[in-house]
């Protein structure tokens, strides 16, 4: 873990996993004089890119979420925005939870159908 501090005003917060040898997880946390929180989630499998989310937040005002996935050697994007901080808990939670990643983007196309 690596804990960095800029005269109060950034902190950058990394964690890395892993299992086996392989890499698992990083995750990066930058707040901005608590205004501005960004999480980012980055998981691999086998060397291959299978996950990368970012959750923006802004005074709890507005709430970005963007999951970008590679699937077949091809990139898949998905941007949902939402109001609530709840949704977004409950959608991190399923999504930390998936390993099969057309289940993820079946769950994703089925959330952006609701939302329209």
């Amino acid at each position: 873990m690596v804990l960095l501090e800029n005269k109060g005003e950034l902190v950058e917060y990394m964690v890395l996993l892993e299992n086996k040898g392989e890499l698992v997880e990083y995750m990066v946390l930058l707040e901005n004089k608590g205004e501005l929180v960004e999480y980012m989630v980055l998981l691999e499998n086998k060397g291959e890119l299978v996950e990368y989310m970012v959750l923006l937040e802004n005074k709890g005002e507005l709430v970005e979420y963007m999951v970008l996935l590679e699937n077949k050697g091809e990139l898949v994007e998905y941007k949902v925005l939402v109001q609530y901080k709840v949704l977004i808990d409950k959608l991190l939670i399923d999504i930390l939870g998936v390993i099969d990643i057309l289940g993820l983007i079946d769950m994703l196309e089925d959330l952006v159908e609701e939302m329209l």
